[in-house]
């Protein structure tokens, strides 16, 4: 309903957002699977070390993509399109999505670490309270609500409803991770580098991420054919 261009920009973003995605699943993956053996050797210590440096991975990479969306989205779309309404549409999505990014790593590690404790169903709702608050926000922002004094802000709008659709979805994962998850405890004061917890975390989690990435190099080479 808005333009042809904005649908294609949205589209193009979806390799460097697989790059994301699969650095926060595959990181969280890792997190939980590492938790989960712990907490199965009832070894308390090593779970919350292993969630505490999860934590501090998942911020990591958000800060990584930071850089990413500051310094190579109009990079990215240059080099895929010479459309110059895709490149500043492309553009502004990438970097709203990827330099608030940090509500999706929070999101996936919080799910993840309700997973590896058995409360799947609580990690489910918060994954989908995301999901719908996405949904519901999306045409508000992007063909805006002059009532409510919210502009129409088109693909950025998009971009704005998926980031925070993500804040949603960590806060509710994070609260019930506060209330349901008594044997593991993470906060600020305790994320720390852990070289063999890190190294454990990447041995589990790293096929996942190649995984994504070969899909997102796949996907970006589809896309340069496609348009050519």
């Amino acid at each position: 309903r808005l333009s042809q261009d904005a649908l294609n920009a949205v589209s193009l973003a979806f390799p460097l957002q697989t790059l994301m995605i699969g650095c926060g699943v595959g990181t969280a993956v890792g997190t939980n699977a590492l938790m989960s053996r712990y907490l199965g050797m009832k070894n308390t210590e090593r779970a919350n070390a292993s969630a505490n440096t999860g934590l501090l991975l998942s911020v990591l990479s958000s800060a990584l993509f930071v850089l990413i969306g500051l310094f190579f989205s109009r990079t990215y779309f240059g080099i895929i399109s010479d459309n110059a309404a895709i490149v500043d549409y492309g553009t502004s999505y990438c970097m709203v999505c990827l330099c608030l990014s940090i509500g999706f790593f929070v999101q996936n590690t919080f799910e993840r670490m309700l997973t590896a404790t058995g409360h799947s169903t609580a990690a489910m709702i918060a994954q989908m309270a995301g999901a719908v608050t996405n949904i519901v926000l999306d045409p508000v922002f992007i063909f805006g609500v002059p009532a409510l004094g919210i502009p129409a802000c088109e693909v950025l709008g998009a971009a704005i409803a998926t980031v925070i659709g993500q804040f949603v979805g960590a806060i509710i994962a994070l609260m019930c991770s506060l209330k349901l998850v008594g044997e593991v405890r993470v906060s600020v004061k305790k994320m720390r580098w852990d070289g063999g917890i890190v190294k454990e975390i990447y041995k589990i989690g790293l096929p996942s991420i190649v995984m994504q990435c070969v899909s997102s190099v796949m996907n970006f080479a589809m896309n340069m054919i496609l348009i050519s």
